[in-house]
């Protein structure tokens, strides 16, 4: 993979921040910023739950599985606002 470089600025107290954080990870600052990007990244990763793909194929539906997720939200929404 090959490689890029940015230059970041940083005001002096994040700067001060960031050097604690790297000191106590052992680890470079840039090196420290490359792997929060890394994790942050990988967050917004949805997966799928072993029980979903379980019961996957059971409900004949057109619906994926965001539009089925969303619906199910909706219905809870709704739920706890007709008890207040």
């Amino acid at each position: 993979m090959r490689s890029k470089s940015i230059s970041v600025s940083f005001d002096d107290e994040t700067y001060q921040i960031a050097e604690r954080l790297a000191k106590l990870s052992n680890i470079s600052i840039p090196e420290m910023i490359k792997e929060m990007i890394k994790k942050k990244g990988h967050t917004s990763d949805h997966k799928i739950s072993r029980g979903v793909k379980k019961i996957s194929g059971i409900l004949k539906t057109d619906k994926d599985y965001k539009s089925l997720r969303d619906m199910i939200i909706e219905e809870r929404i709704d739920r706890y606002e007709s008890l207040h």
